[in-house]
């Protein structure tokens, strides 16, 4: 019975494996997305990083396009977010009051 529950157990493993390691790249496009789309691709961006973050997992990514984002930032999983370039994407800090 013993060599049924190892071979349930890595077969449980295998299946399970692909998903855990799984990551996904969420969008925006601060001129043209929506906080209403998916976000999954850049035809179907998100209008701010704060909503991309939001849907994100621990190990995603964030690609923001060239744009000006004026917004407050909490990230609290690991996540890469990534610019479209230093000379066209900013984040303008916004001092609370």
């Amino acid at each position: 019975m013993r060599p049924i529950w190892s071979i349930l157990s890595m077969a449980l493993f295998l299946a399970l494996a692909p998903v855990a390691l799984a990551s996904t790249t969420w969008y925006v496009n601060g001129k043209t997305g929506s906080d209403n789309n998916d976000c999954k691709s850049p035809t179907t961006a998100c209008k701010t990083i704060r909503h991309a973050i939001s849907l994100a997992s621990s190990g995603d990514s964030v690609s923001a396009a060239a744009a000006t984002y004026t917004e407050n930032l909490t990230i609290g999983i690991s996540l890469k977010v990534m610019g479209a370039s230093a000379a066209t994407t900013g984040l303008e800090h916004q001092e609370r009051s």
